[in-house]
């Protein structure tokens, strides 16, 4: 009994204080007593589900157009293309052209003066040829004199 009692009190404050929700079928006749109604109310059997519309969550609205986007290469395609271009610029780089520019390659001028490794380690002076024995003694000695 206090379980019938509840559940009524219950419904009753469901179907007073949310009134759109749950909507009872009413009949033909007109006059009813509020107590009648109150009885049609609480009835299961006329009881209908709550409507409800489910939200819409499109990005665009309906007269824009979806915008197409150009196909992105593949990662062969791209590696590829990196690859090459960087080796394009290394080849760039490292050209002998780069590397020394026809402006900076004019001779140098000649020195009299010898340089500094060339002072440090004078060329070797061939020995003369000896066809005679003077030219032979008379040869610079090395070593004991």
């Amino acid at each position: 009994m206090r379980l019938a009692f509840a559940a009524a009190a219950v419904t009753i404050v469901f179907v007073f204080s949310q009134p759109n929700l749950a909507n009872a079928q009413t009949s033909s006749s007109g006059g009813k007593s509020a107590m009648s109604k109150t009885a049609e109310a609480m009835n299961p059997m006329n009881w209908s589900m709550p409507k409800w519309k489910a939200p819409s969550f499109s990005m665009m609205k309906k007269s824009e157009k979806p915008i197409v986007k150009k196909k992105q290469p593949s990662v062969f395609s791209t590696v590829s293309r990196k690859t090459t271009s960087g080796w394009n610029k290394t080849k760039a780089a490292l050209s002998p052209s780069n590397l020394f520019p026809a402006s900076t390659s004019k001779p140098a001028p000649k020195k009299d003066s010898p340089g500094f490794f060339s002072s440090m380690f004078p060329p070797k002076t061939e020995p003369k040829e000896t066809s005679t024995v003077n030219d032979f003694l008379s040869l610079p000695r090395s070593g004991n004199q």
